[in-house]
């Protein structure tokens, strides 16, 4: 009986102490990719420079660190409103876009959902 008392004991605080650890990423305000939420759909940053942009497609409108965030307008959690972003040439923009860093391009990648 008292085999089976500390048993459950044990059972019960192991329950309790997995319960009560904290997940670190998910109480962290930050997506897991900066991005730009543009024209239905998401494209990631990546530090891959650009040397060719064609017309300006839009700006960041708006800028959100909140993951719940839902806008029809074009938004990001990495670049402040104002932020242009480009067509690259020869690369459909469906695939991916430029955004325009302090004079330099960057790439970002169409997120495939």
């Amino acid at each position: 009986m008292k085999k089976t008392f500390v048993i459950t004991l044990l059972f019960a605080f192991c329950l309790i102490v997995s319960a009560c650890t904290a997940d670190v990423d998910a109480e962290s305000p930050d997506w897991a990719h900066q991005f730009i939420k543009w024209n239905g759909g998401s494209y990631r940053v990546t530090d891959e420079q650009v040397l060719h942009v064609k017309e300006k497609l839009g700006q960041v409108e708006a800028f959100t660190d909140d993951e719940n965030y839902e806008s029809s307008k074009t938004y990001s959690n990495a670049y402040p409103v104002g932020t242009e972003f480009h067509k690259i040439s020869d690369v459909p923009q469906q695939e991916a876009i430029a955004v325009n860093v302090n004079g330099e391009y960057f790439k970002l990648t169409r997120v495939k959902n």
